[in-house]
């Protein structure tokens, strides 16, 4: 048998889209005739119901939807608030927030964030 050599590029070229989760189309940013409160409220919708699927979704699936889930926190302007509760424990995780903060390698205590 022959092996066809393909460009990657060439076959990427060729594709409407590219498989995966960044594909779908979330219309953030185009013009509407509805009213900026039913806009918002929509994202929210959308947004309570991708927390739910987030509850029984395992694997990669996961990660796309927590990946959307903070598009749409920044949509909504919630970035600050997300960004207090990342740093509260990313400190947890590195051991910043207990009272003997020099304790282990910091390596190791970096380490653990990943």
């Amino acid at each position: 048998m022959e092996e066809t050599i393909v460009d990657i590029d060439t076959l990427i070229d060729e594709m409407d889209y590219i498989p995966g989760h960044f594909h779908l189309d979330m219309n953030l940013n185009f013009e509407t005739s509805a009213p900026i409160t039913f806009q918002g409220r929509d994202l929210k919708l959308k947004r309570e119901s991708l927390l739910y699927e987030l509850e029984f979704e395992t694997g990669s699936q996961q990660y796309a939807i927590q990946n959307l889930l903070g598009v749409f926190s920044f949509y909504l302007e919630e970035v600050e608030q997300e960004e207090v509760e990342c740093t509260e424990q990313l400190s947890n995780l590195m051991g910043l927030d207990s009272e003997d903060k020099l304790q282990g390698n910091h390596q190791d205590r970096a380490a653990r964030c990943l």
